[in-house]
């Protein structure tokens, strides 16, 4: 009788310490973040490298921006960043943006050159010049010379330009004119300048037209033909 009451007390004892093992408490695990991390994603419309005339208006072509959970959030674009048509010189407009869960795009960059038209022009050139004396009936070659001349285009008049050296057949001095498609012009007290670009546009011609101060009857024009080195 003592031994069956022991071998109940044992097997008592061994069934409650496999169910307290049965319901022991499961490992934990590490939760996993589901949070958003996606960028969203900005995409230029228009050109990256832009370039403009001086002088003119400069419109912005905007950009797009899309988000894998958010959609379509071009309208929270901000740009940063302004183009003075006034002024030659290289500008930047910066787009960016943020999804609602405050993920930052890689900002997209546009490049605007602002340029005089006629940048090409700028340089040193070789110029072979002769001049006329003309009174009324009368032309007589007064001379001829070589000299070098520069060309700088202005910074903030587009189609303007400074020619370093000019002969109007009394000194060689400096002047500013204006280019308009293949023709220029330009004023020399009390005459003017006058003149054509080559087709090639790697030479130019300027008349350059004066009074003689004590006959108002007599002029001297000196044609400069510039070939561009």
């Amino acid at each position: 009788m003592t031994k069956t009451i022991l071998s109940l007390s044992f097997l008592l004892m061994l069934s409650f310490a496999c169910k307290k093992e049965s319901t022991k408490d499961p490992e934990p695990v590490t939760p996993v973040n589901t949070a958003d991390q996606t960028l969203p994603v900005i995409s230029l419309l228009g050109k990256k490298n832009d370039s403009i005339s001086l002088q003119s208006s400069y419109s912005d072509s905007g950009a797009t921006a899309l988000d894998d959970k958010d959609g379509d959030i071009s309208p929270f674009i901000v740009v940063s960043g302004t183009v003075n048509t006034n002024a030659v010189g290289t500008y930047l407009k910066e787009y960016n943006v943020r999804d609602a869960a405050g993920n930052i795009a890689v900002k997209a960059t546009r490049t605007i050159k602002v340029k005089n038209d006629i940048n090409y022009m700028a340089g040193n050139y070789l110029v072979a010049c002769s001049c006329q004396t003309m009174e009324p009936g009368v032309s007589t070659l007064s001379n001829t010379s070589n000299f070098s001349a520069l060309v700088v285009p202005s910074c903030s008049v587009n189609g303007s330009f400074n020619l370093s050296n000019v002969n109007n057949g009394f000194v060689i001095q400096a002047f500013n004119l204006s280019a308009n498609a293949t023709n220029l012009s330009g004023f020399n007290s009390p005459g003017s300048l006058t003149g054509t670009i080559s087709v090639s546009k790697t030479s130019f011609t300027i008349s350059a037209l004066s009074y003689e101060i004590n006959y108002p009857s007599r002029i001297r024009q000196c044609e400069n033909v510039y070939t561009k080195q």
